[in-house]
């Protein structure tokens, strides 16, 4: 049983380095997701903004200290002390120390508590907009990335075709040639033909390397882990979904990006808010236990006392620094008004535009799809002409070139359009891991 495990467990492992890694595209956004860059530091940053809020509520709660102090008078005012005192030493100490423990129970700092807890709720909903937004665009990164290796694996499928298609003309020509049919200067032609096709094979080789590289830097995962090769989705899977792709209904208000701008306006009311606390009355409740002055470091526990009460603080005049950080407050809430409409503003226009263009490069996707057939079918009809020596070299190679760079268009407009419908979806805030 063992021997069977181990020779599954090496035919898995030899599959895996032969055949590549598969990547689909949900698997890519998963994994962008989970271990992007920006994400993990977005979870840090969002476990500091919980201890923040936490941290507001403590000003509800008291506060304890102890305090000690030490005092040494010089010689001469000791000495002229004790001859005031008639020579006791009771209340006259060279060295004094002092022991207290204080307590402070907040009543009301002006509102200034309640204005910092709803400060820091808003900022919190804001920070979790935020995140939202940075995982959206986490996707949208992921997945344009990987429309390009896509784009690029397809050039690749068609610079090697292309290839193939050339060699089979260089051997055609060859052997008309050695019939007398065809000049030497027509072979060497498709020869010229086939060098350059390899060349960009072995370019368009080397940028889909280059490109999966980004990819999985997009997705956060280390050069050295990734895989020497890469299965991706087939550009069938692409095209069926998108000939079955509807624009999502929604809404650019649901955009995360402007719900945390609106959250940082509420935040900018707060603190506008928590201005006005500097105008009024501070209030608060303390209890004070102490061990009275003597010239021994230890306190003395036999003759202690304690005191207990309410402070009352009311501003009257501050030199005018409550005022102006008012008048500064204010001026940043309207600001924040102002930036919050234009957000709204450029977000609708952004929304409608993205429609707008989805609408043109589905139109665009079907003239360069008609484009490509057309194509294909001359270079089938004029390679036939060709063979039957009704048409010249020249014109097969030119409606040759013609014909790919059909293809190429098709593939790359194709792309650009369900690239623009997930850009729309970031726009309404409704863009998800591809299901």
């Amino acid at each position: 049983m063992k021997t069977k495990l181990k020779i599954v467990s090496l035919i898995a492992l030899f599959s895996s380095t032969v055949m590549g890694e598969v990547l689909t595209l949900q698997n890519a956004e998963q994994k962008a997701v989970e271990n992007a860059f920006e994400i993990r530091a977005t979870e840090k940053e969002m476990e500091s903004k919980e201890w923040e809020q936490k941290n507001v509520f403590t000003n509800y709660l008291p506060t304890v200290d102890y305090n000690m102090a030490y005092v040494r008078m010089d010689q001469d005012t000791y000495d002229k002390a004790l001859v005031a005192s008639g020579g006791g030493l009771s209340t006259v100490n060279l060295n004094s120390y002092s022991h207290e423990i204080a307590v402070k129970q907040p009543i009301t700092n002006g509102g200034a508590e309640i204005y910092a807890i709803n400060i820091a709720k808003h900022s919190k909903k804001a920070f979790i907009h935020e995140r939202d937004a940075q995982i959206q665009s986490v996707i949208l990164n992921t997945r344009n990335m990987y429309f390009r290796l896509i784009n690029a694996k397809q050039y690749l499928k068609i610079s090697t075709q292309s290839l193939e298609w050339n060699k089979q003309k260089y051997k055609e020509t060859q052997a008309r040639k050695e019939m007398g049919l065809l000049p030497e200067t027509e072979v060497l032609r498709w020869y010229s033909e086939v060098v350059t096709s390899e060349k960009d094979v072995s370019m368009a080789t080397n940028n889909v390397r280059v490109l999966a590289l980004q990819l999985y830097a997009t997705m956060g995962i280390a050069m050295d882990d990734v895989p020497n090769e890469i299965i991706v989705d087939q550009f069938k899977y692409f095209e069926d979904r998108f000939y079955g792709t509807t624009l999502q209904e929604g809404n650019y208000l649901d955009n995360p990006q402007l719900k945390s701008i609106e959250e940082y306006t509420e935040v900018s009311r707060g603190y506008k808010d928590l201005t006005t606390s500097n105008f009024l009355p501070k209030v608060n409740a303390f209890f004070n236990y102490s061990w009275p002055a003597s010239d021994e470091i230890t306190p003395d526990f036999d003759n202690e006392g304690w005191t207990t009460g309410v402070t009352a603080s009311v501003p009257l005049f501050h030199s005018f620094k409550n005022y102006t950080k008012r008048q500064q407050a204010l001026s940043e809430y309207s600001k924040s008004q102002i930036d919050e409409a234009k957000a709204k503003n450029n977000l609708k226009i952004n929304s409608e535009r993205l429609k707008l263009d989805f609408e043109t490069a589905k139109k665009n996707v079907e003239s360069s799809k008609s484009l490509m057939i057309l194509m294909t079918r001359q270079k089938e009809m004029m390679d036939q002409r060709y063979k039957e020596g009704l048409t010249t070299q020249l014109e097969l190679m030119e409606i040759s070139v013609s014909s790919q760079r059909a293809e190429m268009s098709y593939v790359s407009e194709l792309l650009t359009a369900l690239s623009l419908e997930a850009e729309y979806l970031i726009s309404i805030g409704k863009l998800e891991v591809i299901k």
